[in-house]
């Protein structure tokens, strides 16, 4: 469960990274795309990515928590599956 203002320093446009996999509904329709650690093409951030249009990449490796911090510019690839920083 998330914390009521988790994301209240998310902006419009923002790439969200996630470690659980339940976004709320204001932080998918703001976000550009939504990347998770957990949850794979059948998850809560899948469907709700693919529902409202938005790229996702879920899956990723927990290690990527320790290299992605907030600010930091992402390039999302949804199509490949992969994001880059940088």
């Amino acid at each position: 469960m998330h914390h009521p203002d988790e994301f209240s320093h998310c902006q419009e446009g923002d790439v969200v990274m996630l470690v659980q996999v339940k976004p709320n509904a204001a932080v998918v329709k703001m976000s550009k795309a939504l990347l998770a650690v957990h949850g794979g093409v059948t998850s809560h951030v899948a469907i709700a990515a693919r529902e409202n249009h938005k790229p996702s990449v879920v899956g990723l490796p927990e290690e990527i928590l320790s290299h992605v911090k907030d600010g930091d510019i992402v390039k999302v690839d949804a199509d490949l599956g992969t994001i880059s920083c940088g």
